[in-house]
């Protein structure tokens, strides 16, 4: 594994872990990037479809 796919994959547990707890209208990106560990904007870098050259 990869960097980014390490933080996608932390990303997406934090993300279960607190639409779980909280919902997912009470759970923001900053709170899940916080329980991923991650920094603030790694969710749209990780999550992000652009093609590589």
């Amino acid at each position: 594994m990869n960097k980014v796919t390490d933080k996608r994959s932390a990303l997406l547990q934090a993300a279960l872990e607190l639409f779980a707890e909280h919902g997912f209208n009470g759970s923001s990106t900053a709170l899940i990037a916080k329980q991923a560990g991650v920094a603030r904007v790694a969710p749209s870098f990780a999550t992000s479809k652009r093609k590589k050259s």
